[in-house]
Order: C-alpha cells, then sequence, then structure tokens
C-alpha cells in the first residue's frame, strides 16, 4: 500500500517556490513530480484545491501517484555517481522508455553520453531537453556546454556556433 501524504496545494508550491528548483516552473505537475522527488519514501501525494491560488486547479482529493520514472532516474544517478556510466546511460534510457518528454533524463543523458565520448547522441538529448524546456535559461546553458564539449571532441566547427546561439538564448531567457 503506498504511503499516501494529505498536503494543500499551496503548501506544496509554496515549498517549490522558495527555491525554485530546476522544473519548478513547469506549472503544477511539474511542481507536484519535483515535491515527490523530495519525499522520502512517499509513492503517493493526496493534493487538495485551493480555490484562492491559481495553480490550485486540482479536483479536491484527487490522488496522483508517483512515477516509476523517478525511482529510474534516482537509480540511473547513483549508477552515474558510481562511475558506471554504460549502466547509467542504459537505466536512463528505461526512464525515457516510461516517459519519452522527461526533461531531466534527457539533461542526464546529454552528460552520461558526453561522458562516454558519443558526443552526437549527448547533443540529441540535450537538444531534446531544451526543446522540452524552451523557456528554462538553464536548458539552453547546458546545451551550450554539450554544444562545446561536442566540439572538444570532434572539432567539428558547427559547434562552437551552435554554442555561441544556445548561450545567447539562455541570457535572453534569464532577463
Amino acid at each position: 500500500m503506498p504511503q499516501i501524504l494529505q498536503i494543500p496545494v499551496q503548501e506544496v508550491l509554496a515549498c517549490c517556490r522558495l527555491g525554485e528548483p530546476h522544473g519548478a516552473s513547469r506549472g503544477p505537475i511539474g511542481r507536484w513530480a519535483y515535491w515527490w522527488a523530495t519525499l522520502p519514501d512517499a509513492s503517493a501525494l493526496r493534493l487538495t484545491s485551493n480555490p484562492g491560488l491559481e495553480d490550485g486547479l486540482v479536483p479536491e482529493k484527487e490522488t496522483f501517484q508517483m512515477p516509476d520514472v523517478v525511482k529510474l532516474y534516482d537509480e540511473a544517478d547513483q549508477l552515474k555517481d558510481e562511475g558506471k556510466l554504460d549502466e547509467a546511460a542504459a537505466k536512463l534510457q528505461e526512464v525515457l522508455e516510461v516517459d519519452e518528454n522527461y526533461a531531466l533524463a534527457h539533461s542526464a543523458l546529454a552528460v552520461v553520453q558526453q561522458r562516454l565520448d558519443k558526443h552526437e547522441e549527448a547533443v540529441k538529448h540535450a537538444q531534446k531537453a531544451a526543446e522540452l524546456e524552451p523557456n528554462d535559461p538553464f536548458s539552453y546553458t547546458a546545451l551550450s556546454v554539450t554544444y562545446q564539449r561536442a566540439y572538444a571532441g570532434t572539432n567539428n566547427q558547427d559547434y562552437i556556433r551552435l554554442a555561441e546561439d544556445a548561450m545567447e538564448r539562455s541570457r535572453q531567457l534569464s532577463q
């Protein structure tokens, strides 16, 4: 039986807005997904709506199950930290099989593929992360870094222009 916590939407959103963690601005579902990831041993949240809060558009007592992608992502992150990059890449691919639009998995896979000298794959995942998070300056900064490392690994001059363009987009979004 999953552990269920009863938490008002206002508290969940306030928690996420305090530090504006990466991904906190994805809307209510993204905020809840981030909050799930910060709860130890919680596999579900029960959220209640708050009519006075713009984002509180959730029907009263609707339950959202924590997706398996968070657990898989955490396992991949642990493998990456242990230096098991091939295994981490495989686990992140599992994440994307469950949710192909999980931007954080694409970002992590870009880093892992880069470390494995698979620059084209790294670029593909960094581009997808930026596509999924088009208003997130960090996604474009990470994309720029991925392009820079791809240039360093391949000497392909095209990556320099792409890196500069991605960094400019990040600057624009930060203003």
